[in-house]
């Protein structure tokens, strides 16, 4: 199902989750869910679905938690709990989804390498001569999230960028970012790797 940005959510449709009756449990909808990834260390939900969820505020998700419309494993839970690996999390509402209509917007792309797991484009707001963005295609968001088979990827992109840098202009030098979190500027909730060049860089 489309995920529901629950910052879009009236506060007063945050309504208390039904009781055990089957015919009220029949009238909550699923508008969101996932499966906790089985590398997650603990963490609290509130946290959790803040960095998964984009718009989501920490004060949002406590007030969805308090009216027990976030459900793990099929039951409702406090916001203060911890996730663990392979939990289910859905998020219940006592309407369907909406439906709205996406219409993509036609970027042009400038790709320098893509493959199975991972594509290297140009970034179309350089902050330096040269820019590139370097994008695991598998979706994670953080470090946090990362497992074995994520360092792994990553370490590819850390070693095609190595492989590429002649061809992208490179050769003498270059910087790489990765942001994290608001604070840390990340503003795309899926992890990617900024490498700057092309130019004498300062600022650190």
């Amino acid at each position: 199902m489309t995920p529901t940005d629950i910052a879009e959510i009236p506060s007063e449709e945050l309504h208390p989750l039904p009781g055990t009756d089957d015919d009220q449990q029949d009238e909550m909808y699923e508008h969101f869910s996932l499966t906790v990834d089985k590398g997650q260390a603990l963490l609290r939900i509130d946290k959790f679905l803040t960095n998964r969820m984009e718009g989501a505020s920490r004060n949002r998700i406590p007030t969805a938690a308090d009216a027990g419309t976030i459900l793990v494993n099929g039951t409702p839970v406090k916001s203060s709990y911890k996730v663990k690996p392979l939990d289910r999390i859905s998020i219940v509402m006592p309407y369907p989804v909406r439906e709205i209509e996406i219409i993509p917007e036609n970027i042009p792309l400038d790709i320098r390498y893509e493959d199975d797991d991972l594509i290297v484009i140009r970034d179309i707001e350089p902050k330096a001569k040269l820019h590139y963005l370097c994008i695991p295609k598998e979706h994670f968001a953080l470090l946090s999230e990362m497992d074995e088979g994520r360092a792994e990827l990553l370490k590819r992109c850390f070693q095609k960028i190595s492989d590429l840098q002649k061809q992208l202009g490179l050769e003498d030098g270059y910087r790489i970012i990765v942001n994290q979190g608001e604070n840390g500027g990340q503003t795309v909730l899926h992890l990617h790797i900024h490498v700057l060049g092309g130019e004498r860089l300062t600022g650190f």
